[in-house]
Order: C-alpha cells, then sequence, then structure tokens
C-alpha cells in the first residue's frame, strides 16, 4: 500500500490535490466541516487547498494500491493529537480489509510523530469509526507499539497511561525504601 500526506503533496501531484479539493468542495451535508468551509469553499483550487492545509491545519492521508485509489484519511493537527474527521475506502473495495491496513498505517504515521500523543478518530458516534477504535485498542492490527482507549469516544493513545494499575519498579521500592 503507497500513502501520500495531503501536507507534502507538490503542485505536480495534481491528481492528489484535486482530490483533497473535491472532497473539500463537497462535505458531507451538515458536518461540522461543511459548517467551517461554508465560507471558503467558493475560493480557486490551489488557494482553497493552501488555505486548508497551510493555515487551517488539515491534512491527512490518500492511499494507492499500485495506481488504483482505496481511500483517505483526513484529519485536522491539534496540539498533541490528529482529529480524523473522514475515513473513506472507495464503495467496490469496502469489505476487503483496506480500513484495517489504511489505519494501520495512519497509527504507524502518528506514532512515528514524537509530538503527538495520540488520535481521535471521529466523535465516537459512527459505529464503523467504534469498530476500527477496538479493533487497534485489541491489538489486532499488528502495530509495533501499544494502543489504549483514550479520555473521550474515539480517542486512541500511544503512550500507557502513567498511574497503570501495576506493580511498583523493584529499583525503585528499594530507592524509596532507602529513603
Amino acid at each position: 500500500m503507497q500513502l501520500f500526506k495531503v501536507s507534502k503533496l507538490e503542485p505536480k501531484q495534481k491528481a492528489q490535490r484535486d482530490y483533497v479539493v473535491h472532497w473539500a468542495k463537497n462535505p458531507d451535508k451538515g458536518s461540522l466541516f461543511a459548517r467551517i468551509t461554508f465560507l471558503i469553499r467558493w475560493l480557486p483550487a490551489e488557494w482553497l487547498f493552501l488555505l486548508l492545509v497551510k493555515c487551517l491545519r488539515y491534512d491527512g492521508f490518500i492511499f494507492y494500491e499500485g495506481s488504483t485509489l482505496i481511500g483517505h484519511i483526513f484529519f485536522q493537527k491539534h496540539w498533541k493529537e490528529w482529529r480524523v474527521f473522514s475515513f473513506v475506502v472507495v464503495p467496490e473495495l469496502r469489505g476487503k480489509k483496506h480500513s484495517r491496513n489504511m489505519l494501520a498505517a495512519f497509527l504507524q504515521e502518528a506514532h512515528d510523530d514524537i509530538r503527538l500523543a495520540g488520535v481521535r478518530i471521529g466523535a465516537g458516534r459512527h459505529e464503523i469509526m467504534k469498530h476500527l477504535c477496538d479493533v487497534a485498542i485489541q491489538k489486532k492490527l499488528d502495530l509495533p507499539f501499544s494502543v489504549y482507549s483514550g479520555r473521550c469516544a474515539g480517542m486512541l493513545d500511544f503512550k500507557p497511561p502513567l498511574f497503570q494499575k501495576s506493580a511498583p519498579s523493584p529499583l525503585l521500592s528499594g530507592n524509596i525504601k532507602k529513603l
């Protein structure tokens, strides 16, 4: 699977940039993204793309298998997390485990960004998004790191909780007793 990061697309990657602009100009009716972008969707494609990526901190990944488009994951960058608002597998490829592969690649990219503590996959209201979160937490994605349920619906954390209920380190316990 090949992926393109939206914020790293160059002007010569016109097909991918046009794909992003198409989704930006045709959001789901009634969505938060539709309300936020209502006044800017009339902008020319190049300006709209730059405004979304550079100013409003939208980003994402577009996934391909060879030259076949599989789908995308779009998110907005927040302080220490990425918040996914659009996760799409093209209709003719649904039901073939592409969403799991896309989620695994997305989580790996997010984990590799050392500034992030986690990601939020939707707001916890969509059944498919809930299922994907469960798949990640239940370690069904073969990731080289653990994913934990976060502080709110849809939140996935990479780092273990600071105050887990586990036995204290023997080294730490020994040093505390010496004090």
